[in-house]
């Protein structure tokens, strides 16, 4: 692990986007199990207007970068559909992958705190973005 300062941002950008989703394919790139998904339906899961599910919800995406390369992301949702029908306080987040614990605990991190600025008490995860999509964590290696 480098002992270069850990930067986590916001995504902004089309660029920030495609960072976003191309990290995965540099995570998982040698695992001979992982099978990738679509970049394109990815892309279209993530953008406002391509998505329905941003019609009742809103996200924040965030890559973890140290010098200049991506070593991880996440995702934090709020979405008024689980708000009703699971109870106030309920925020989301997904899409985590990092290729270091500090990554891993920084992102973490990040994500309470933007859901904790949108009132949510309380944490659900991983979905990315919802339950209907890839809810799910791997912690050890598949057999």
């Amino acid at each position: 692990m480098s002992t270069a300062p850990l930067n986590i941002r916001p995504v902004q950008t089309k660029a920030d986007k495609k960072a976003f989703v191309d990290f995965a394919w540099d995570v998982y790139k040698d695992d001979p199990h992982w099978v990738p998904p679509l970049k394109d339906e990815v892309h279209g899961l993530i953008t406002p207007g391509k998505n329905p599910w941003f019609e009742h919800a809103r996200a924040q995406l965030w890559l973890a970068e140290r010098d200049g390369k991506v070593v991880g992301r996440i995702s934090a949702q709020v979405d008024d559909l689980v708000l009703e029908h699971m109870g106030a306080g309920i925020g989301q987040w997904g899409f985590l992958d990092a290729l270091d614990q500090e990554a891993a605990r920084s992102l973490i991190a990040t994500a309470e705190e933007w859901l904790r600025a949108q009132g949510m008490t309380r944490a659900l995860g991983p979905f990315s973005l919802s339950i209907w999509d890839e809810p799910g964590l791997e912690i050890e290696g598949f057999d």
